[in-house]
This record gives C-alpha cells, structure tokens and sequence, in this order.
C-alpha cells in the first residue's frame, strides 16, 4: 500500500522527541493531532469510535482534496459522488466535458485518500496499534477514514 512507509518512517521520526503512548485512544489522538499536523497545518476534525471497536478520522475539507477540484462554474449540485466501493455513478448527469474532469477528479481523488489511508495504516503500525485503513469519498473535499483495529 502506498503511503505505508511514509507514515511509518514520519511517525518514527516524531517519536524520537515525544514518549510512546500505549493507550489506543491515546495512539489515535497522536495522529490526529500531530501527524495530521505534520501534512495538512492543522488537526483532523473529529475523531469517533464505531461500534465495531474502530476508529473514525473525519476531514471536512482535507486541504489536499480540496485542491483537486477543478470545477469553474460547475453547479454545486452536480459535484459527484465518490466512494471507494461504488466508484463514480454521477457522471451520467454530466455532459462529455464534464465528464472528462470528474472522472480525472475522481481518480486524483481516490489516490489522494489512498496515500494518506497509507499514512495513516504505516504510522499506527510504527505506534504498535496495526490497522485495516479505508476510506470513503461521499462529499469531496471531505472524506472519513475508517481504521480497524487487527487484534
């Protein structure tokens, strides 16, 4: 997975100045708050729990999502859906030039999330808290990254 050793080797680098956390709250704070810190100059907007004993990150307006879209004038009521299991169904709405930009957005953007899925899976590797990361695009520039805990 891209993105992996980059997380991996960044969290190394800010652990030689902070002590290790142990505590899985604890370990997903760190990332939130310094690692998103790191990449994007500022924290992740919300951290949650799942019922399934996961970890949500929400990014309501991820700044390197947020520089993919390429829409002048498009209305906003056309933006196109995209998630990492359905691919892009909206782009049946749009017309053939449209067509063109949402389908390059869609593929920016879904490579975008996967890298920082990789960020994020290398660093709570490095923290000793391994994760299965995915993401879902529903309303770009936002998007929610699912982090499941591999006991």
């Amino acid at each position: 997975m891209f993105g992996y050793s980059l997380g991996a080797r960044i969290t190394d680098k800010l652990m030689l100045e902070k002590s290790r956390c142990h505590v899985q709250k604890d370990i997903f704070k760190f990332v939130c708050r310094e690692l998103w810190q790191l990449f994007f100059q500022k924290q992740a907007d919300r951290l949650q729990t799942n019922k399934k004993g996961g970890y949500i990150i929400f990014e309501e307006a991820s700044p390197w999502l947020k520089r993919l879209l390429p829409y002048e004038g498009m209305d906003s009521g056309k933006v196109p859906l995209i998630n990492v299991k359905c691919g892009n169904d909206a782009a049946t709405l749009l017309s053939e030039k449209e067509k063109k930009r949402t389908a390059s957005f869609g593929n920016s953007a879904d490579a975008q999330a996967a890298l920082i899925c990789g960020i994020i899976r290398g660093a709570l590797t490095i923290l000793g808290c391994p994760c299965l990361v995915s993401y879902d695009l529903e309303n770009p520039p936002s998007c929610s990254f699912h982090a499941l805990v591999i006991s």
